[in-house]
């Protein structure tokens, strides 16, 4: 998506990047370890997390993204 509002969830992270981006009905969320070791994710603002994982670079995701554990370089996108 490429058009629609917006927003970084964590502008001063070292290791985590947060970043919606929403259009109408639809809410994107990617989350991304820029760590070369594994990063829990706590986002510097509130966040409506989307339930399903549509894209990740591991086979398996960690699923629900707040509190979670990203492996090295892990990024995955979640829609609502």
């Amino acid at each position: 998506m490429i058009d629609g509002d917006g927003e970084d969830h964590c502008p001063d992270h070292q290791r985590s990047y947060a970043y919606t981006r929403s259009l109408n009905e639809t809410t994107l969320l990617l989350v991304l370890n820029w760590a070369a070791e594994p990063s829990i994710f706590d986002p510097d603002t509130e966040i409506k997390i989307p339930k399903t994982v549509r894209y990740s670079n591991y086979e398996k995701s960690p699923g629900a993204a707040i509190g979670a554990q990203f492996r090295p370089y892990e990024a995955d996108v979640y829609r609502r």
